[in-house]
C-alpha cells in the first residue's frame, strides 16, 4: 500500500487537482430505500438497486422512486481519472464540502435542499 508523505496543504493541492479534473454526476431519478425481511435477499431488485445494505432483520434496497410517500435522496458521484492519485479524498472532502460547491455549482444546489 501506497502511504503519501506530504503535508496537509500539498494533500488539499493535489485533492483539488483530482476533483477539478473528476467528472461530477447526478443520477436523474431521486431514489429511496426498499426493506425486506433479512431472511430472504430480494433478488428481484438486483437490476435496479444501486446498493444493499443488510442489518438483523431487514435488507434495505437503494433503488429509483417516484412515490412522494417515500423518503427521497438524490444520488450523485464523481468519476475520477485513473491516472490520479485520489487517495484522502473522501475525509477531506467531507471535512471542506465548500471547496466542491466552488468547484461544481450544480453539487451546491443538490447539497443544501
Amino acid at each position: 500500500m501506497y502511504i503519501s508523505e506530504e503535508s496537509a496543504h500539498q494533500a488539499r493541492a493535489r485533492l483539488g487537482n483530482v476533483l477539478s479534473e473528476a467528472e461530477f454526476v447526478v443520477y436523474e431519478h431521486p431514489y429511496s430505500f426498499v426493506e425486506t425481511d433479512a431472511s430472504h435477499f430480494p433478488e428481484e431488485l438486483l437490476g435496479v438497486a444501486l446498493a444493499f445494505v443488510r442489518d438483523e432483520d431487514v435488507w434495505s434496497a437503494l433503488v429509483p422512486t417516484s412515490s412522494p410517500q417515500q423518503e427521497q435522496f438524490i444520488i450523485f458521484g464523481f468519476h475520477f481519472k485513473s491516472d490520479l492519485d485520489n487517495s484522502g479524498l473522501t475525509s477531506q472532502s467531507l471535512s471542506g464540502y465548500r471547496r466542491i460547491d466552488s468547484l461544481w455549482p450544480e453539487f451546491s444546489s443538490w447539497w443544501h435542499l
